[in-house]
């Protein structure tokens, strides 16, 4: 597999961006490589091998986090209402079952859903101006069990956070 992927992306060669069947069939094999590393992982008994964790997440803005950093990423970026932070989430369950996402802006209000894929887009409004907008984003499993409590989600496997800093709205005056 892991040739395959060398054909696909060979960096002196190739100066372009993926073709939508080369992107897929890159997802599918990474997808594949991941499921393998948590099989194995769940043959060991420890928490990894039964709680999902988040692998991956990257933003619009060229942010990315990836399991093993700090849970917080300061990212550094100044936005405004009316911007949109869009994110990717990755993630995995040993066990191999079907995960459910979330993520939301800490402001007031708070408001979020669980869903099924981990593709999201949030367009920040008034309410999200402050100096650090946190963008907490949860995974969780369909089990009984989970391995925290969080304060915003409830039961949850895992979480990352994104921290922006939302400016106020530029005044007509300062348009012109």
């Amino acid at each position: 597999m892991l040739d395959i992927l060398e054909e696909i992306r060979n960096p002196d060669a190739h100066r372009r961006e993926l073709l939508p069947h080369q992107k897929n069939l890159a997802i599918g094999i990474s997808g594949r490589i991941r499921t393998t590393i948590a099989e194995y992982f769940s043959r060991m008994e420890t928490g990894e091998s039964y709680y999902p964790r988040i692998e991956c997440v990257q933003d619009n803005y060229g942010n990315s986090w990836t399991l093993g950093d700090q849970t917080l990423l300061v990212t550094g970026r100044r936005l405004r209402p009316g911007d949109l932070i869009e994110c990717s989430v990755s993630a995995t369950d040993p066990l191999g079952e079907a995960l459910e996402f979330a993520v939301a802006a800490v402001s007031s209000p708070f408001t979020y859903e669980w869903k099924e894929s981990g593709d999201f887009s949030i367009v920040l409004d008034s309410s999200h101006v402050k100096h650090a907008l946190s963008i907490q984003i949860a995974i969780r499993s369909k089990r009984e069990f989970h391995a925290v409590v969080d304060m915003l989600f409830g039961k949850i496997d895992d979480t990352v956070q994104f921290v922006y800093e939302v400016l106020p709205p530029l005044s007509p005056a300062h348009d012109r």
